[in-house]
């Protein structure tokens, strides 16, 4: 549930969402919708797997409650300008020996990276997710580091007003499912 925010649905489909289904379901009023790309990487300095949550912060603001207060420490340039910016639970920055500005280096599937770490999350809720081995960066970043290119691993749906699930089934290709 830290993890899934106020979404009422998840698109999925197998080898992931296609990227124009984004688009089309941002046509249909009273959606609101998040793409999200989720995977397995390496801190290799620890050989420590994380997993990396990718999101379009503008978008999954409208989902999920981002606290001010959640994070512990924060570097406003490097989260607003750099996008190889992360924020990372303050357990997961004392193991691997992370602090605020500093470089973290990660291996997805795409090979190796380098980030800036811009926020350091407060060790409850969404960072108590997953033993606090959570890495959150820029949806772009993610795609990239984790070869999710033209796709999303998933996208939560918020609705109102109009909006019914029959709707987004009828707009939804016919290799993307819908679940509550």
């Amino acid at each position: 549930d830290a993890l899934i925010g106020r979404a009422q649905y998840v698109i999925t489909s197998i080898g992931g969402v296609d990227e124009s289904v984004l688009g089309t379901l941002e046509k249909l009023p009273g959606i609101l919708a998040s793409p999200i790309v989720q995977g397995s990487a390496v801190a290799p300095e620890k050989q420590q797997t994380v997993m990396v949550l990718g999101v379009d912060a503008r978008r999954d603001a409208r989902l999920r409650d981002y606290r001010p207060d959640a994070l512990a420490e924060a570097d406003l340039p490097t989260l607003l300008v750099r996008g190889d910016a992360i924020i990372v639970p303050r357990s997961l920055a004392g193991r691997m020996g992370w602090s605020l500005r500093s470089t973290a280096r990660l291996v997805g599937p795409s090979g190796p990276a380098e980030f800036r770490v811009g926020g350091i999350l407060r060790d409850d809720g969404v960072a108590a997710a997953l033993g606090g081995n959570l890495v959150i960066l820029n949806l772009d970043a993610a795609r990239t580091l984790l070869s999710r290119a033209g796709r999303f691993d998933r996208i939560e749906l918020g609705m109102s007003g109009a909006a019914t699930r029959e709707t987004v089934e009828a707009a939804l290709p016919e290799r993307c499912s819908l679940q509550a």
